[in-house]
């Protein structure tokens, strides 16, 4: 949504990537391993793990850590002093108390929303000094007095699917997953007549300020329509969030291959970039899809696939040999005669066995046996998983 164009905002969404990127330090990170760094890259975090470690007030925090980010930035304007050596303990500990720092921050977002992340915040400057040279009123870039906030007043804007799509890769707690699920169905992201998921509620009350999606139409283009990138990403989330009757409830209705065609408008096969709402002023538009431009829907929906099928990580290392580890989610309803095939990695043809008729995400599930090119066999040897990866395997039958 190209952010708040005309306001001073934030974006809770961008907190989460935030997260998902530190925790990602913090489970790699090497206290014992020592760092080449810039040597101003290392007084800023120095620095900046003091702020942090400082029990001061969110305003002072920000305040402190903004101009610690803005005098980095001054200081290696025209390059850096050179290198030192940075203890990978020092790093560690950055990491944690900046990923405690946000935690904080990502419950008090949730809280916010009643259960549901907001996805955009704006902060109103409500008590602010003038910034004076010479008792006169320093003029910026844009021709008007300067000044230096001191007190913010913050609100969030009605609620978007963006920043739930995104939480429900990072969230542990599996009630406040599906608490959160059932607060968006029972908002106004939802679309209850056409039973599909809106970029947002209704914006009506804000103004062009917030971004080029308030000038739009009513449930066209990135206004409250069923923008299919941002739908299928909230349907991954509830996919690798763990939430799969949710998931394979709300596909029915959300995938485009689910659909009516003589309402969509074009083949169900094909995704498009937007499907006008039910709010949407002309009834002859709702429920069709419009190609306004390129759409990230496909990558989505070929990451969806993949889970499906046989999910996150299908080759493994255990004890430094290739191990295959096909760990599908599957509603039972998706097997025909309790099978189901698909073609893995561009060469070999899949087929599983479901003689059992279960979810294949369900706690009883586990494999039986396998059938290489025809042969049986209890386990899968390191040199017939390399095959495999190879595409020298023309047929894998596994049997659950």
């Amino acid at each position: 949504m190209n952010g708040l164009p005309g306001l001073f905002g934030s974006g809770v969404s961008e907190t989460i990537e935030l997260k998902r990127l530190i925790q990602y330090l913090v489970d790699k990170s090497d206290a014992t391993q020592v760092l080449e760094l810039p040597t101003e890259f290392v007084s800023f975090i120095t620095k900046l793990y003091d702020v942090l470690q400082d029990e001061i007030n969110d305003f002072e925090y920000w305040d402190k850590a903004n101009d610690l980010k803005e005098q980095y930035r001054a200081d290696i304007r025209f390059g850096t002093q050179g290198n030192v050596d940075a203890s990978g303990s020092v790093i560690n500990k950055l990491l944690h108390v900046m990923n405690q720092k946000i935690d904080v921050a990502l419950n008090k977002a949730f809280r916010l929303g009643e259960d549901i992340y907001p996805t955009y915040l704006v902060h109103e400057v409500t008590k602010y000094d003038p910034i004076l040279i010479e008792d006169n009123p320093k003029i910026g870039n844009y021709g008007l007095p300067t000044v230096r906030p001191k007190e913010f007043k913050m609100r969030a804007l009605p609620l978007y699917l963006e920043a739930p799509a995104r939480a429900l890769k990072i969230m542990k707690n599996t009630q406040h997953k599906k608490t959160m699920f059932q607060r968006v169905k029972a908002s106004n992201i939802y679309d209850r007549e056409l039973q599909v998921y809106k970029t947002s509620e209704f914006l009506d009350a804000e103004s062009n300020e917030i971004g080029r999606g308030r000038s739009f139409t009513k449930g066209w283009q990135e206004r409250e329509s069923n923008f299919l990138h941002m739908t299928y990403k909230y349907l991954l989330g509830l996919l690798k969030g763990g939430l799969y009757s949710e998931f394979y409830e709300e596909i029915k209705t959300n995938l485009t291959c689910f659909m009516d065609p003589s309402v969509y408008g074009r083949s169900t096969l094909e995704n498009s970039s937007f499907i006008a709402t039910s709010i949407n002023p002309d009834p002859s538009v709702r429920g069709q899809g419009w190609v306004a431009r390129l759409s990230g829907s496909t990558a989505e929906m070929l990451s969806i696939w993949s889970y499906m099928m046989f999910g996150k990580q299908p080759f493994v290392l255990v004890n430094n040999e290739l191990q295959l580890q096909m760990r599908p989610l599957l509603h039972k309803e998706f097997f025909k005669n309790n099978e189901l095939s698909f073609t893995f990695l561009g060469t070999t043809k899949v087929t599983y066995i479901n003689s059992q008729n279960i979810d294949t995400y369900h706690e009883s599930f586990h494999i039986e046996k396998y059938e290489l090119d025809g042969v049986i066999k209890q386990n899968l040897s390191s040199e017939d998983v390399l095959r495999l990866r190879d595409g020298q395997v023309k047929e894998l039958k596994i049997y659950f």
